[in-house]
């Protein structure tokens, strides 16, 4: 009984250990790869919406990877799929808008 029981709590640990998503190996790349494949990214994409032109930059930690967004349509996408993520944060570190040339 304790040996089945111990193998069952060891299992459920292995489990919960591999499932979760852990973004401190990930490259900048990677983030981004799976940002693009987010449903949240793909609703803005779907959107027929006009965003203003402001790219934001992120710092992502624990990893240390600088991000920009483009808009800020692909900017909440991008703090909407942050906040999804249980092991990453972010801290904005910048916010530019773009003129426009007149």
């Amino acid at each position: 009984m304790r040996r089945n029981l111990l193998l069952i709590v060891s299992s459920s640990l292995i489990y919960i250990s591999c499932s979760s998503d852990s973004f401190d190996g990930l490259t900048k790349e990677q983030i981004v790869d799976n940002f693009r494949s987010s449903s949240e990214y793909r609703a803005y994409k779907r959107s027929d919406k006009l965003y203003a032109q402001v790219v934001s930059t992120f710092l992502i930690e624990p990893a240390g990877i600088r991000i920009s967004t483009m808009n800020s349509g692909e900017t909440q996408a991008f703090l909407s799929y942050i906040d999804s993520q249980k092991n990453l944060s972010i801290k904005q570190v910048n916010y530019k808008p773009i003129s426009s040339p007149e």
